[in-house]
């Protein structure tokens, strides 16, 4: 009797521990994820090898202020997560869509009372180049350039 008790616990502790590896799974390659190596290696990251001679593109946003000054603005300068700087400001200002980067300027400007508004937001690609002697910068590209309307800035 002790014996099957013991093999139950066990039993359940194992099925317990392979539910917790294939539910994740199962419900992540329904949503279109594909982790090739989870739960070892889910990193980004490390998912996708990269060679030399490759360009990895970081990219730059810039305000320009009436004054002409540049100036190179990060996520919290919108008051933004740095996922939501990647993945929402960064693509609506490569598309110069005025009506989503509408309230990415609106935080901007109450995040930077004492600053002048900005005229005119760029997204500039800072390439890096992959090479066999390390990271070698490339030449800067400017992607997009959108005008603030003077209602927004």
């Amino acid at each position: 009797m002790r014996r099957r008790l013991v093999a139950g616990v066990i039993i359940s502790v194992l099925a317990m521990q392979v539910m917790a590896v294939l539910i994740p799974l199962v419900k992540w390659r329904a949503w279109g994820h594909r982790y090739g190596l989870w739960p070892f290696v889910d990193y980004p990251m490390y998912a996708a090898p990269h060679y030399a001679g490759e360009v990895i593109d970081q990219y730059a946003v810039i305000g320009v202020l009436p004054d002409g000054t540049a100036r190179r603005l990060q996520p919290d300068d919108f008051n933004a997560s740095g996922r939501q700087f990647v993945k929402e400001l960064i693509p609506a200002l490569r598309g110069r869509d005025q009506r989503r980067m509408a309230r990415y300027v609106q935080q901007y400007d109450a995040r930077h009372p004492e600053l002048e508004r900005l005229t005119e937001l760029r997204l500039e690609a800072m390439p890096y180049v992959l090479s066999r002697n390390g990271v070698v910068p490339g030449t800067p590209r400017r992607l997009s350039t959108m005008r603030l309307p003077d209602s927004a800035t």
